[in-house]
């Protein structure tokens, strides 16, 4: 396999159409079925995820199924699990033709419009290794396991005919740092005694609170009480341990708009609040000096929140009933 992302410039996803039309609804667009036309790849038979649609996402396991109509766009089927578990790629069949310009790379993360998920700044690995790229023909590739719960593989296949068959495991994850969301619920980021950053992202509307943390402080009993609460100017101090929290137009967290910054120690909830124009951003900044975890409350909004929570950035009148009428609905 190489290792150069040549397939990162030619996946072009429509800015924010696409990403709701995506991500929102995280439904799985294939369907299980037993295929029974080659029995080279399907020895002995057995249930298959036949990918159809050139963009997808699911949160399933099992064996996939792709095989070209002959289009020359590149597609993508961006995976993601629970937030405790990696994702565990095996390419058990590929038959893409270099000489036709065929190509497939598996992704650590997912990317999109030329972003990445979790951003360059906080993931282990450089960008140009965390990308695995690979055509011809073989049977049976060494499994490739991502850090957190999002992967992606990207294809073109260009011929009518070429396939790829892949297994994906969800595998746990004892110390998960960034992790992609889905759903209503209670996620944490911690970071012990490691300098890296940690980003929680959803890419839905939400209602969140952050409920406590404990970042750039030492743990308690060692210090006073009185000098452990919240800090103020978390950006300006000489380690800058610090949870960022705000809105992002994209899957890179750096590139976020930052609403608060938060340090020291709290076990107050915070204000409830709405994000309205882009995806919710959590992302744990540490030096490695310190044991900091965050804990974060989040719930999808409805359509309904959204229209009257959301209305002043939309444009969109107050009263939904009477926005529906204005729309001819």
């Amino acid at each position: 396999m190489r290792s150069t992302p040549q397939l990162v410039t030619l996946l072009t996803i429509c800015c924010s159409s696409a990403l709701s039309a995506l991500v929102p609804h995280v439904t799985n667009q294939e369907e299980n079925v037993v295929l029974e036309d080659d029995d080279s790849i399907l020895s002995p038979l057995k249930p298959f995820h036949v990918i159809h649609e050139c963009i997808n996402t699911t949160s399933v396991d099992g064996v996939f199924y792709i095989k070209s109509p002959g289009r020359e766009e590149t597609c993508g089927l961006y995976l993601f699990s629970a937030v405790n578990t990696v994702i565990e790629i095996e390419l058990e069949y590929v038959n893409v033709p270099c000489h036709t310009g065929g190509l497939i790379a598996l992704v650590d993360g997912w990317e999109m419009n030329g972003q990445l998920f979790p951003g360059p700044a906080d993931h282990p690995l450089p960008v140009r290794e965390r990308y695995l790229e690979h055509c011809g023909t073989t049977t049976t590739l060494q499994p490739v396991r991502s850090a957190q719960n999002a992967a992606l593989l990207q294809y073109r296949l260009p011929v009518a005919g070429s396939a790829i068959s892949l297994r994906v495991r969800h595998l746990p994850n004892p110390a998960p740092c960034s992790q992609l969301v889905e759903g209503s619920e209670i996620f944490t980021l911690r970071s012990v005694g490691r300098r890296n950053n940690c980003t929680l992202l959803s890419l839905n509307p939400v209602e969140f609170r952050v409920l406590s943390y404990r970042v750039g402080v030492p743990p308690p009993g060692i210090m006073p009480e009185a000098l452990t609460g919240p800090l103020l100017k978390c950006d300006q101090r000489a380690w800058q341990d610090l949870v960022e929290v705000g809105e992002a137009a994209g899957l890179d967290a750096t590139l976020s708009l930052v609403t608060t910054r938060l340090c020291g120690r709290s076990l107050t909830p915070g204000p409830i609040q709405n994000t309205c124009s882009g995806m919710f951003v959590t992302r744990l900044i540490s030096s490695g000096f310190f044991n900091n975890v965050v804990n974060v409350k989040a719930r999808l909004l409805t359509t309904e929140e959204m229209i009257t929570r959301c209305f002043s950035q939309y444009d969109i009148p107050q009263d939904l009933g009477d926005a529906l009428e204005d729309y001819g609905w």
